[in-house]
């Protein structure tokens, strides 16, 4: 247990937020398994319609930091732009989220900095040289 002041309130905040995030985690998990369940009677038409809010749902926990942005990415489809398809027919949505991918600038608190493509083994890689040392 923790003894100082500022070390109670810090683990009572940790509390709370752990919280708050586990509930988020698993209003989730429930709504893709509600798609997933609405798949398996055929109901495309409503899977789609609960698709786009489970997006939103996925993009705000990896914004907030509560999933893992990997985790995020793969659940919403990947950022493979040819090869995923969701029940709708649209390719995986991550890549519209990318921060550098295919720009030439970046505005970061109001200063533009240049992005820069270089090939690795045949992939595209971008960075920014002036934030990225």
């Amino acid at each position: 247990m923790p003894q100082h002041k500022s070390a109670k309130k810090r683990l009572r905040q940790s509390e709370k937020k752990k919280a708050v995030n586990k509930s988020f985690k698993s209003n989730v998990n429930t709504e893709i398994k509600a798609i997933e369940k609405l798949i398996d009677d055929k109901k495309l038409e409503e899977s789609i319609a609960k698709l786009q809010t489970v997006m939103s749902l996925l993009h705000k926990s990896a914004k907030k930091k509560i999933m893992n942005l990997n985790k995020a990415a793969i659940k919403k489809g990947g950022s493979s732009i040819n090869d995923y398809k969701s029940p709708d027919g649209v390719l995986g949505s991550f890549q519209n989220f990318f921060k550098v991918y295919q720009k030439d600038t970046i505005k970061i608190k109001g200063q533009s900095h240049l992005v820069k493509k270089i090939i690795q083994n045949g992939r595209s890689t971008f960075y920014c040289p002036t934030l990225q040392t």
